[in-house]
């Protein structure tokens, strides 16, 4: 949480976010990297950002519901997206 905006715009210039868990996979298309993560929910990174991410199941996909985080039987897989800079070229 920022609460001045130079440190805001600093963070975002230079971000330093790293996904929770083990890389599976990664490839390229179209310039830009997709990454493959798997998780569980023994990790407390990955219990924070399904908290963060379980409103969108319920916007966004018809009969979504929230999962059990107590249950750490649960193996998150998550894809991110690491945009190609085209500012930079």
């Amino acid at each position: 949480m920022f609460y001045d905006e130079n440190d805001f715009q600093m963070h975002l210039a230079n971000p330093s976010f790293t996904p929770p868990g083990q890389l599976i996979d990664s490839y390229v298309a179209n310039s830009d990297t997709y990454s493959v993560y798997k998780s569980s929910l023994q990790d407390p990174n990955t219990v924070q950002l399904v908290n963060r991410m379980q409103l969108f199941v319920l916007l966004l996909i018809e009969g979504g519901s929230f999962i059990d985080i107590s249950d750490d039987r649960w193996q998150i897989y998550v894809l991110y997206t690491h945009f190609h800079d085209y500012a930079h070229n």
